[in-house]
């Protein structure tokens, strides 16, 4: 499991709280956009409550591999 860790904390230069702190709000993020969404995508996407925590992980994602590749 360590040896994990390293492989992936090898790339993560720079300050690594901050890095944390970019986890947390991406976290919390798509608690928001879930728990917010939830009726509207029911009632607009046939049922598909998923469809805007979708498109927030997609959007979030892509957020945080242009913040990896500018770092």
């Amino acid at each position: 499991m360590e040896r994990q860790e390293n492989s992936v904390l090898r790339y993560l230069h720079g300050d690594k709280i901050i890095w944390a702190i970019v986890g947390l709000l991406f976290l919390c993020s798509m608690l928001a956009v879930h728990s917010a969404t939830g009726s509207l995508a029911f009632k607009e996407h046939d049922g598909n409550t998923a469809y805007y925590l979708l498109k927030q992980i997609g959007m979030s994602v892509f957020g945080i591999l242009l913040i990896y590749v500018c770092h």
